[in-house]
């Protein structure tokens, strides 16, 4: 009987010193890559994600869009950005999100497979790992709420510039 592995069963296996030639019925994984189902998953991520930023009012970051807002005066609630195929890309988040001068990278994950320095972006703060729907719409709710719509308790508590001093709500 052949046994299957999934790629984390395999790293686990591998991080207790072992050899794959050691277990011969397993096969050798690339490790370094995402297999096809969280290609797959992280897209569907990516796809929800975007339409959420979409359906809040932003807008992708393109030349078009750029002209089509100055030349109407329109404006996005803010602009997002992301890379569709992002191999060999300069060290940049999946996503992007930027709103009233603040910045927002996120990282999504699926598997717990990194590039090269995506782990340090993350442990630094300038990035954020989000690895569920869920977790981004709370991420980006408190990246709209806390310092560009403001909320009441904020607002009341600290009336000059809400709880961190940055609150747009009281210029509005």
């Amino acid at each position: 009987m052949t046994e299957h592995w999934t790629p984390e069963q395999y790293r686990d296996y591998l991080r207790t010193g072992a050899k794959p030639s050691d277990h011969p019925a397993i096969p050798p994984m690339d490790l370094s890559l995402p297999t096809p189902a969280d290609n797959m998953a992280e897209r569907e991520l990516q796809r929800l994600c975007v339409g959420a930023l979409e359906r809040a009012g932003y807008a992708l970051m393109t030349a078009d869009n750029a002209r089509r807002f100055g030349e109407t005066g329109e404006r996005p609630v803010g602009w997002y950005g992301h890379l569709s195929n992002a191999k060999r890309n300069p060290l940049m988040p999946d996503l992007w999100v930027v709103r009233a001068g603040r910045w927002l990278g996120v990282e999504l994950k699926v598997a717990s497979v990194y590039q090269p320095g995506q782990r340090e972006m993350i442990a630094s703060g300038l990035w954020e790992e989000v690895r569920t729907y869920d977790q981004f719409a709370e991420r980006m709710k408190a990246f709209d709420l806390d310092t560009v719509k403001g909320c009441e308790i904020g607002m009341t508590e600290h009336p000059n510039g809400g709880c961190y001093g940055v609150c747009y709500a009281n210029k509005l």
